[in-house]
């Protein structure tokens, strides 16, 4: 017999739904007013460390060199993409 949620549950599980939307709405108004360039270069990344991830657990803790290449080079869409966080000079930092 399948489970049936009481009343409650049911209240708690639309609530919680509602405040997933609405913030998964905020962050996707806050994306879309990124540049171009800059939502793709966060594309990119999370494909390759998506990818990186899979590679470490699969090929136990070890990824292949194309993969490695594909992380350099988002690093560098990252560098052009966000000049304020990746060019920054260390004297910044202090």
């Amino acid at each position: 017999m399948p489970y049936i949620p009481t009343k409650a549950e049911e209240a708690r599980a639309k609530k919680w739904k509602t405040e997933k939307e609405r913030k998964d709405n905020i962050l996707n108004t806050s994306f879309d007013k990124l540049t171009m360039k800059q939502q793709d270069a966060i594309k990119d990344l999370w494909n390759a460390l998506y990818k990186w991830d899979n590679e470490l657990c699969e090929l136990e803790g070890d990824c292949y060199a194309s993969t490695e290449r594909n992380l350099r080079a988002i690093r560098w869409k990252l560098y052009h993409a966000f000049p304020n966080v990746t060019q920054r000079s260390e004297e910044d930092d202090v």
